[in-house]
């Protein structure tokens, strides 16, 4: 997911158990997203002149990483910090209805449930 938001850039990637929407990790970088620029075929095309294949990617570290602490179901319950503190956590009604708590660290690292 990618905020436009001028004052509140970053990029958040989720990771998921395989084969299903369980989310195991979620991490957050406040950068800007970055694109490669679009070729040019005036003179056709020609791999070595394609900026794709010229991209030499950095890999940039992440701001904040957190753990979800999910029930038998695969709902989030817990998101853990890097230091293994409760960041963010919820409890659910009946029919789904969560009330959230979010820690300071968590809004501070802009930690939080995707659902």
């Amino acid at each position: 997911r990618y905020s436009d938001n001028p004052g509140e850039r970053r990029l958040i990637h989720y990771f998921y158990e395989p084969g299903s929407f369980i989310p195991v990790a979620q991490t957050v970088e406040n950068r800007n997203l970055s694109l490669v620029r679009e070729p040019s075929h005036e003179n056709g095309y020609h791999i070595d002149r394609d900026p794709l294949w010229q991209h030499q990617p950095v890999a940039k570290p992440f701001n904040a990483i957190a753990w979800y602490q999910c029930d038998h179901l695969g709902t989030p319950m817990e998101l853990t910090d890097q230091r293994g503190e409760i960041a963010w956590s919820a409890t659910y009604q009946a029919w789904g209805l969560a009330k959230e708590k979010r820690t300071d660290s968590a809004t501070r690292e802009n930690i939080r449930n995707p659902l």
